[in-house]
């Protein structure tokens, strides 16, 4: 059965046999055919038939997806769609990367309905800029189709510092190579990816359509510009593969029109979880 949607424990939503919907903010996702009112058959109802999960991703467990002098520190790997250059003062000019292929299935053929279920921490490296500070700077994820990730009309969902939950081994800056990170007095209780702002940063990532990442610095008179300094994504989750059901039927739902198998009610299929990603391929 699946588990409910932002669950404090870091627990798949599906798991084996459990059925689902994809909407990507103004659709349904749909296998096979037409989405939406098109009468082409599809297969908008998806099952789980293989489930795996993954401790960290990404080289020393993060994925670099800013640095100011366009490297990755020692011991780390930039994604190759990774933010380069100073970002400027004051959050007016943020510096913005593209679908973070670090994070992509490989579209087509057996990997089409892979799905990454991620939970995601920001964290930074080098020697900060005078008179700045980590938690001068707002992190936005976004789905390549639809708004970023929580916004509201007039405001943004960010990943900031001041909402941070401690790491095991936290100081404010992530170890360089061959260092670890100073221990603290006291281990945290929580599995920092069951904290406050790993929880919320959950999405959902569908073959290839894998999140932007916008970057800003709210600093109004100190720019992001030492030449140590990086920025990387701490991730983990759940590797899920889905397998299209076969459809016979339309249903109206969330303003749009979805294939569902005969054997489902109408109400059945109201119920079942629909997973928000990006359109894929």
């Amino acid at each position: 059965m699946s588990t409910p949607a932002f669950n404090k424990e870091f627990a798949p939503r599906l798991v084996e046999g459990d059925l689902c919907m994809l909407w990507n903010g103004q659709d349904f996702v749909q296998a096979g055919g037409g989405s939406g009112a098109s009468g082409a058959p599809g297969a908008g109802v998806f099952e789980c038939v293989a489930l795996t999960g993954a401790v960290l991703w990404g080289q020393h467990g993060c994925m670099i997806v800013w640095s100011q002098a366009g490297a990755a520190p020692a011991g780390y790997a930039l994604d190759a769609n990774a933010i380069k250059g100073t970002v400027p003062v004051g959050g007016a000019a943020p510096q913005s990367v593209g679908p973070s292929p670090s994070l992509n299935y490989l579209k087509g053929g057996a990997n089409s309905w892979e799905i990454i279920q991620a939970r995601f921490l920001a964290k930074v490296f080098g020697s900060l800029p005078g008179s700045w500070a980590v938690s001068d700077m707002d992190v936005v994820l976004s789905n390549p189709t639809s708004d970023p990730l929580g916004r509201l009309k007039n405001t943004l969902a960010v990943i900031n510092a001041i909402g941070a939950f401690p790491m095991p081994s936290d100081v404010e800056l992530l170890p360089a190579s061959g260092a670890d990170g100073a221990q603290p007095t006291a281990y945290p209780a929580l599995d920092f990816f069951e904290t406050g702002t790993a929880v919320r940063s959950e999405q959902y990532i569908l073959a290839d359509a894998s999140p932007s990442v916008t970057i800003y610095n709210n600093n109004p008179n100190v720019a992001m510009d030492t030449a140590s300094l990086a920025v990387g994504l701490i991730s983990a989750g759940y590797r899920m593969r889905l397998n299209p059901v076969a459809c016979s039927r339309q249903v109206a739902l969330m303003g749009s029109t979805v294939w569902v198998p005969g054997s489902l009610s109408d109400a059945e299929a109201r119920k079942l979880p629909k997973l928000s990603v990006g359109s894929p391929f």
